[in-house]
């Protein structure tokens, strides 16, 4: 078994993106691997079912981070 060299807490695990419609400069992926450039989502519909209904930005945060090199990798709970 091999174990990903994550992000610690003392490294940033932001990745500058260019400005999606959100507007922000940074997209902040819930696990990171620098080294590698591959950020990890966990996706869930979240508590009330709905958090990825018609205004979710995940399927636009992922294209940033692809548009600088980054890998998706996407596991949906």
């Amino acid at each position: 078994m091999a174990c990903l060299p994550l992000a610690t807490p003392e490294e940033d695990n932001a990745v500058v993106v260019r400005t999606p419609s959100w507007g922000a400069r940074h997209a902040f992926p819930d696990m990171l691997v620098p080294s590698s450039r591959v950020a990890i989502e966990y996706d869930s519909p979240g508590a009330r079912g709905g958090a990825h209904g018609e205004f979710s930005v995940d399927p636009e945060k992922d294209a940033a981070l692809r548009s600088v090199g980054c890998r998706c990798v996407s596991a949906y709970v």
